[in-house]
């Protein structure tokens, strides 16, 4: 029951493992409480995550072969809850594990992201039709997200972008 409330995951390390086809079903009356008092206060929330998003932006826009999230386009407006970037195509799954790693060494919680649903264990097994991604199984290796936060303060985004820019020159040097 535990890992069908979680959307079919077991409590591990492999956070994206699904085994099972799973919901979210991990609201409490606590969290309804909390999620009232801050729709009181959403627009100042998603301008603060929007200022955090333009921050790394800024910082990270001219870095060669680091794709970014696309921002907002004049008709919508994002409501970010993560940063996810991408290594160019010279990185490989190892190597953006290698920069995760050494990045959570450093104190800096990143985390691999997305994985592709096609390949999660719970299609893998019986009728399922095998589904070849082509581009989603080359992209998702390469992607992570950085840590994301209303309260992070902009010396800790400096210091995200700097280690990742270093690990990113050493890791295939």
């Amino acid at each position: 029951m535990k890992a069908l409330r979680n959307q079919g995951r077991e409590d591990s390390e492999e956070w994206f493992q699904h085994l099972e086809l799973g919901y979210n079903y991990r609201i409490s009356e606590m969290n309804c409480a909390l999620g009232i008092a801050q729709l009181e206060r959403i627009e100042q929330i998603l301008e603060r995550r929007a200022e955090v998003a333009a921050r790394y932006d800024q910082r990270l826009r001219n870095v060669p072969e680091l794709t970014l999230p696309g921002g907002p386009s004049a008709n919508c407006k994002i409501s970010w809850f993560v940063y996810v970037v991408r290594l160019g195509t010279r990185f490989s799954e190892a190597d953006r594990d290698q920069i995760v790693w050494q990045m959570k060494s450093r104190g800096i919680g990143v985390g691999r992201y997305f994985a592709p649903i096609h390949l999660q264990p719970i299609y893998q097994g019986g009728g399922s039709r095998k589904t070849g991604l082509p581009v989603t199984e080359t992209v998702a290796p390469r992607c992570f997200a950085l840590p994301f936060f209303n309260r992070i303060q902009e010396e800790q985004v400096e210091e995200v972008c700097e280690t990742l820019q270093k690990l990113m020159r050493e890791v295939r040097t």
